[in-house]
């Protein structure tokens, strides 16, 4: 199966920050340098209400948050181009595709250069008609037909329409459209899990279930697991541990070696 990458995409989407053998040392700064261009122009608001982009430097690392549709096709763009070179499968999260034309989708989706992509069910916070989301899966499949399109449907995830049959009469419209996987995020009770895997004849994807092993969730039918953001917030409380437990005197954390880390940086580079 594709190794889910969403993750890695969402820690990727940062301003600028030195090669990956070049360290940043420069302990408490933010923002480029004096005298630098800057590649991801700061968003500012705008009076009409939307946000825009212009070419000031944003004065801190600027992180976007999910359903930021420009700077965030341009972000994951960049970063699976930057991945291309690893010696693994590289799988994307691309929300709904950045649009709502299935066309436009499967143009993105297509020159994305990714192995897989997660196409998700919602917009703006809410699921969207199961025929657009099986129409945008089409499209991908057409003009992209060795890409995996995990469909997810995002019924638990949202709360909205979740069950079991209302979940799988969006999997199965996915499926007939030429979805490869069905990702079914937020689905936890085991008897859900079991049901919606016995029916869905695709491989099932789901997240890390707290309480259930690989194992347990192999035996429910599930192909495939992902942790979603879950490493990227374990690090970022992480690293605010590493500042609190300085601050109070205690003992900071095991940690792998600088010299290791710098090796392992170097060869990123050399795969990039």
């Amino acid at each position: 199966m594709r190794r889910d990458r969403a993750a890695p995409a969402r820690l990727g989407r940062v301003a600028r920050r030195p090669g990956p053998a070049e360290p940043d040392r420069r302990a408490g700064r933010v923002g480029p340098r004096a005298g630098r261009s800057h590649p991801y122009p700061c968003p500012r608001p705008d009076p009409r209400g939307a946000t825009r982009r212009d070419a000031a430097p944003c004065p801190r690392p600027r992180c976007v948050p999910s359903g930021s549709p420009k700077p965030r096709a341009d972000a994951t763009r960049a970063l699976v181009r930057r991945l291309a070179g690893i010696p693994v499968h590289v799988t994307a999260d691309i929300e709904d595709g950045y649009a709502e034309d299935p066309e436009q989708v499967a143009d993105y989706a297509a020159g994305l250069g990714a192995d897989g992509v997660n196409l998700e069910d919602r917009s703006a916070g809410r699921l969207i008609d199961p025929a657009l989301h099986a129409a945008k899966v089409a499209a991908v499949k057409r003009r992209a037909p060795g890409l995996f399109v995990n469909a997810r449907v995002d019924t638990y995830w949202l709360g909205q329409d979740a069950g079991v049959e209302s979940s799988l009469a969006r999997a199965l419209a996915y499926v007939e459209a030429g979805a490869d996987g069905i990702f079914f995020p937020g689905a936890a009770a085991p008897d859900d899990l079991r049901a919606l895997t016995a029916r869905t004849p695709v491989p099932v994807n789901v997240l890390l279930v707290p309480g259930l092993t690989l194992h347990e969730l192999a035996g429910l039918g599930v192909r495939r697991v992902s942790t979603g953001s879950l490493p990227y917030r374990a690090a970022i409380d992480a690293a605010v541990a590493v500042a609190t437990d300085a601050r109070a005197g205690r003992t900071p954390p095991p940690a792998t070696p600088y010299a290791t880390m710098q090796q392992r940086l170097t060869r990123h580079q050399a795969w990039a």
